[in-house]
């Protein structure tokens, strides 16, 4: 902490917590950070040492990427075509992407991008209610993306 008051002469409360074989620091400014990554190594006062200061960053990956796909929906009541409730319809088999309204204007099917664990696990068809009404509606395959694309 000394050395730190020293190398960045702000009034500030330094905070020093043990992580691993390094320390983890919060500081008062992300300049006064880049300023002090920049600088590489910072020898201590005394000589005994070096400090090599690095941006900590907390990310976290995701266990598995998820395979996207066009999905076209048929037998979607009509009440329910609006954007928000076209999202919810494609919880269902998944996480939705995108909803395709101009497709859906255009051609009158609902195309809707959706992320799942396994493409082939797409059911042909699911019920939804809408109101007091219980609805099959119908999955079709459109296109697979790869890559993302």
């Amino acid at each position: 902490m000394s050395e730190l008051h020293r190398l960045i002469p702000i009034k500030w409360t330094w905070t020093v917590q043990q992580q691993g074989n390094g320390f983890l620091v919060p500081f008062p400014s992300k300049v006064e950070l880049d300023r002090m990554v920049a600088t590489k190594f910072i020898h201590t006062i005394g000589g005994e040492g070096i400090l090599i200061i690095s941006e900590w960053t907390n990310k976290i990956e995701p266990r598995k990427y998820l395979q996207k796909a066009w999905i076209n929906v048929y037998g979607v009541p009509y009440e329910i075509r609006s954007y928000l409730s076209l999202w919810a319809v494609g919880t269902i088999i998944g996480a939705t992407q995108k909803v395709d309204m101009k497709y859906l204007k255009k051609m009158g099917v609902v195309r809707i991008l959706v992320a799942v664990i396994d493409i082939k696990g797409i059911p042909d068809s699911s019920e939804i209610a809408v109101g007091e009404g219980l609805y099959d509606i119908f999955y079709k395959i459109d296109k697979v993306c790869k890559n993302g694309v």
